[in-house]
């Protein structure tokens, strides 16, 4: 009962206490990034390797201290370790409130000055002018960058923990920063192993979506689905947010106000999803699959 007690204690802080959002700040994982730089970028030829080493040493470290704190010290400390790993990375109410600001600002026809906003919801998109087609583009991406947020971070905390939690959220990171000269071959071979650890998640997502939504318009979609076998982590993207549109019935031709409804709706697809896994997280949990 500890997991699914860590994750709704998450959702409620966030959702009561939205301050949190501040304290999530992208910097700190450049900052332990350039002290292990530091230390072992001598052993190292590749910089991916660098990069790889960094991400597998920061689940690596997690796991043992939760483990030391659970076992030698006290079981609530691993807990409020735990909890603060997890509340960094599972984001939903911060995603749902970028949500409502896109909303505000299509509605209005204001600038995008908020560069959260792009993080959360368009950061594997380039944002040009705003118009129609950019409004739709964004709407369409909601999908993926919802997985991005909630529903990958939950998949592998059930899997390793708050170390698999952490651990994909610097890969994800990695892969989109502008705060590190990341050279072009590294972040692409990141991303190819991103698409790897995103590849179940995305489709039990895609499963979600299409329970909740438009079932039959969804899965006919997943059925003429056209997967990108060289490029697995673009296949991903275009499959979550192909199912996604289908769901909502999302067409490329909308006006501003059928933009602004079918956001609204891919907001209460989004909660209905996440009801959707925390509802079979009970059932695995009082199955015994996880403690």
């Amino acid at each position: 009962m500890e997991t699914v007690l860590l994750i709704f204690t998450v959702l409620l802080i966030e959702f009561v206490y939205e301050p949190i959002a501040i304290l999530r700040n992208d910097q700190n994982i450049k900052k332990f990034y350039i002290i292990f730089n530091t230390f072992f970028k001598e052993f190292f030829e590749k910089k991916f390797l660098i990069y790889m080493s960094f991400v597998l040493f920061s689940v690596l470290a997690v796991i043992v201290i939760e483990a030391f704190l659970a076992t030698f010290i006290h079981w609530s400390l691993s807990f409020i370790f735990s909890f603060i790993i997890l509340i960094y990375c599972l984001r939903p109410n911060e995603f749902n409130e970028k949500i409502d600001d896109l909303k505000f600002i299509i509605k209005n026809k204001a600038k995008i000055e908020d560069d959260t906003l792009i993080k959360l919801l368009a950061v594997n998109i380039k944002v040009g002018s705003l118009s129609q087609k950019m409004f739709y583009a964004f709407a369409l991406n909601l999908f993926f960058s919802s997985t991005r947020n909630i529903f990958t971070v939950i998949f592998w905390f059930l899997l390793i923990g708050p170390g698999g939690a952490l651990g994909y959220k610097i890969l994800d990171y990695f892969v989109f920063t502008k705060d590190l000269r990341i050279d072009q071959k590294s972040r692409n071979n990141i991303k190819d192993i991103l698409a790897l650890i995103e590849f179940i998640p995305i489709r039990l997502s895609s499963l979600a979506f299409a329970m909740v939504g438009n079932f039959e318009h969804a899965f006919k979609s997943w059925k003429e689905f056209d997967s990108n076998k060289r490029d697995l982590y673009q296949s991903n993207v275009e499959l979550i947010n192909s199912i996604g549109s289908s769901s909502a019935q999302l067409i490329p031709n909308c006006n501003e106000e059928d933009i602004l409804e079918k956001i609204s709706y891919i907001q209460t697809l989004v909660g209905r999803s996440l009801l959707a896994w925390l509802s079979i997280i009970m059932l695995l949990i009082f199955g015994g699959f996880f403690s």
